[in-house]
C-alpha cells in the first residue's frame, strides 16, 4: 500500500495593524510566500488603505482577507475607543475570534494593537500563539506613563514571542514582565537591501569615484 501525502493546511493568522502604515504593507507583503491564510484587522484610524496592502488584496484574495466594515469604519471606532478603553474593538475581536480559530495572532504595535487584546477571555486568546512586532518607542517612550506602563505589562503578559525591532526592545519586554521567546530582529522600516560589489585595486581604476 503507497502512503497517502497530505499537503500541510495554511497556518491561519489573524494579523493586527495600521492599514496606512507603510512599515505592516511591507510585513503583509513579506508574508506573501508563507504557507497561510491573513486575516487583516485594522488597529488604529486610517483614512485609506496603503497602496501595497490594495495590491495583496485584489492580487492575492485567497491568502489575504481585510473586513471592510472595520476599514471604512475604523476613524469612529478608533474615535470612540479613545473613551472605552479600547472595548469596542475588543468586542469586535472577541466575534472575530469566536467566529474562527485562529493560530496565531499578530499585533503590530503596541498601543492601537495590544491594548484590546487584554479585554478578552483568557480561555479566547490562549487557543492562538500570540507574537508581537514592537513598532518604534512603543516600550521605551511609554514606560514612562503610568497608566500606559500598566497597560504594557498586561499586554506583555499575553505575549508568547517578540520580533523587537533591537536590543532595546527585548531588554524593556523581559523587564516589563513579558516571558517568552525573543524571536528574530525585525525593524519595523524593513531590512535594507545593499548591492556589494568587489572592490577594484587602486592601480585597476580608470577613474576616481
Amino acid at each position: 500500500m503507497m502512503a497517502s501525502h497530505k499537503t500541510s493546511e495554511p497556518n491561519r493568522i489573524l494579523a493586527i495593524g495600521m492599514v496606512d502604515s507603510i512599515h505592516f504593507a511591507r510585513w503583509l507583503d513579506s508574508a506573501n510566500g508563507i504557507n497561510a491564510e491573513i486575516t487583516i484587522f485594522p488597529s488604529g484610524p486610517n483614512r485609506r488603505v496603503h497602496q501595497l496592502i490594495v495590491a495583496l488584496l485584489v492580487t492575492n484574495s485567497r491568502r489575504f482577507t481585510l473586513s471592510k466594515l472595520m476599514t471604512g469604519l475604523s476613524l469612529p471606532i478608533w474615535c470612540m475607543d479613545r473613551l472605552l478603553g479600547g472595548q469596542l474593538r475588543a468586542l469586535i475581536l472577541r466575534a472575530l475570534l469566536k467566529q474562527r480559530l485562529f493560530d496565531i495572532v499578530h499585533f503590530h504595535e503596541m498601543q492601537s494593537g495590544g491594548y484590546p487584546l487584554t479585554r478578552l477571555p483568557a480561555n479566547l486568546l490562549s487557543r492562538s500563539k500570540v507574537f508581537y512586532t514592537p513598532y518604534g518607542s512603543d516600550l521605551f517612550w511609554f514606560q514612562n506613563d503610568a497608566k500606559h506602563l500598566a497597560k504594557i505589562h498586561q499586554t506583555l503578559r499575553l505575549v508568547n514571542g517578540i520580533f523587537p525591532e533591537c536590543e532595546r526592545d527585548g531588554i524593556l519586554a523581559h523587564q516589563y514582565g513579558f516571558q517568552g521567546e525573543l524571536l528574530t530582529s525585525m525593524p519595523a522600516a524593513g531590512s535594507l537591501q545593499f548591492d556589494v560589489t568587489e572592490l577594484v585595486p587602486v592601480s585597476g581604476r580608470t577613474k576616481i569615484p
